[in-house]
């Protein structure tokens, strides 16, 4: 949802975007894989796609002024590429914990009912360790409630379209950007 909008306010958000989920597919080459950032066995993985990560962004230095991507997990990684990002900004969008869990339990196929807790508790940690991220840095940064911008989409599209600096919108703009904020576009099927 946001990273459609960002697009439609005129930021690039890459070139090989998944049109399902406008996830940047470049970024992707984790293949959404957790552990890799986590897991000490793992570290090998974790610089391989860190280096990944910085020859991308340096590429998206050299050739736009300003542009973005979206990935799920880049809150596992981001830390390790601040500081090659040119004037960063940073957008969250938070859901509902249960449902993050109830998402993850859909994916995973085999989790057993004791295992939304598990899920829940990583959701309240991966947004703990956003903030943190975002404590120790001084770049802008809006969190954007994903239930909240369903039932506001025009406050939703105004206050995107300040922080990334395309306002003011005229009125039939900031409506058909608003239509565009739909639940179940294949990134939210509960909550």
């Amino acid at each position: 949802m946001v990273a459609g909008l960002l697009h439609q306010l005129g930021v690039n958000m890459g070139t090989h975007i998944d049109p399902s989920n406008q996830e940047d597919v470049d970024f992707l080459t984790h293949r959404g894989i957790r552990r890799i950032f986590w897991n000490r066995a793992e570290s090998a993985k974790r610089k391989e796609y860190v280096k990944h990560a910085r020859s991308l962004i340096s590429d998206r230095n050299e050739a736009l002024e300003t542009w973005g991507w979206k990935d799920p997990i880049a809150s596992y990684y981001v830390a390790d590429v601040h500081r090659f990002l040119v004037n960063p900004h940073y957008i969250f969008v938070v859901r509902d914990v249960a449902a993050v869990a109830a998402r993850e339990m859909r994916h995973a196929g085999d989790v057993v009912a004791g295992d939304s807790i598990n899920l829940i508790d990583r959701a309240l940690k991966e947004y703990s360790d956003c903030l943190g991220f975002l404590s120790g840095i001084k770049s802008p940064a809006l969190f954007i409630s994903y239930e909240r911008a369903l039932r506001h989409p025009m406050d939703t599209v105004r206050l995107l379209a300040d922080f990334v600096g395309a306002s003011p919108l005229d009125g039939q703009r900031c409506e058909n950007l608003a239509a565009y904020i739909q639940p179940e576009r294949n990134t939210a099927a509960f909550g």
